[in-house]
C-alpha cells in the first residue's frame, strides 16, 4: 500500500520502523489465537471479518487468507498513526516485505463514549475481541457494538483476562456471562488457561465462541 501524503505528515520524523522480526512475532501471536479457537488461516474465505481492538497491524486479519471484507477497528487509531506504526504511516516499510497480506482496509476508530464504529450493522460473519477490554464498563459498551455489527448466526470469538480483583468494575467471568446474555448470544464451551497468546506473565485467561441470536436490542 502506498502511504498517502497526509499519513506521511502524521508520522513523526523520529519514529522508528517495525523490524521484520517484530512483525513476524506479532503475526505468530495471532496464529496462536486461531489455534486456541480451532481455526485456520483459511477458515473465513469469502466471508466478512472484523477485529475490534486489533492493534496497529490488524490482529487476526494480518494472518487470515481469502477474506471477502476486513474491518480493522481500534480505540487507539490516532495514537498508532502518530507513532508511525500502522500501515497507513510513511515510516513503516511495505507490508509485502513481511508477508502480511489483506491489509488494504483502513484502520477504523471506535468512539470511546458510545462504542460506535463505522462498521455496517449486521455485516460480519465473524468478529474477534481478544483481550482489549479490562473493565466491566467498557465491556458493556462494547457488547452493544459487537451485537450491532455481527450477523444473526455470525460468531464472536471472545478472549479475556479474568480479574480476581474485588473492585466494582473488575472484569470477572461471572460479569462476562451477565453482559453477554443468553437471549442475545448462544454460548459455546468456555475454555481457560494461561495468558500465553499475548506473551504477558501467566495470568488466568478464558475464551469462548458466541453465536449471535435474534434481533433483540
Amino acid at each position: 500500500m502506498t502511504p498517502t501524503p497526509s499519513a506521511k505528515r502524521q508520522a513523526p520524523s523520529g519514529a522508528r520502523r517495525w523490524t521484520g522480526k517484530e512483525l513476524a512475532r506479532g503475526t505468530d501471536r495471532y496464529r496462536r489465537y486461531l489455534a486456541l479457537f480451532g481455526l485456520t488461516e483459511d477458515t473465513f474465505k469469502y466471508q466478512t471479518v472484523c477485529h475490534v481492538g486489533c492493534g496497529p497491524l490488524g490482529g487476526v486479519l494480518s494472518v487470515l487468507r481469502g477474506v471477502h471484507s476486513a474491518y480493522r477497528v481500534d480505540r487507539e487509531v490516532d495514537i498508532y498513526r502518530g507513532m508511525g506504526c500502522c500501515p497507513e504511516c510513511g515510516t513503516v516499510k511495505a507490508m509485502a516485505e513481511f508477508r502480511v497480506v489483506k491489509m488494504e482496509a483502513p484502520l477504523l476508530p471506535i468512539n470511546r463514549r458510545t462504542g460506535r464504529s463505522p462498521v455496517p450493522s449486521n455485516s460480519c460473519d465473524a468478529v474477534f475481541s481478544l483481550g482489549d477490554v479490562i473493565d466491566t464498563h467498557w465491556m458493556v459498551t462494547l457488547e452493544h457494538e459487537l451485537r450491532r455489527i455481527c450477523k444473526v448466526g455470525g460468531r464472536l470469538y471472545l478472549w479475556w483476562r479474568v480479574s480476581e480483583d474485588t473492585k466494582r468494575h473488575a472484569l470477572t467471568a461471572e460479569r462476562i456471562r451477565r453482559i453477554f446474555k443468553d437471549s442475545r448470544w448462544k454460548w459455546d464451551t468456555v475454555s481457560q488457561g494461561a495468558d500465553l497468546p499475548n506473551l504477558f506473565p501467566a495470568v488466568k485467561a478464558m475464551w469462548t465462541v458466541l453465536t449471535r441470536v435474534g434481533l433483540c436490542n
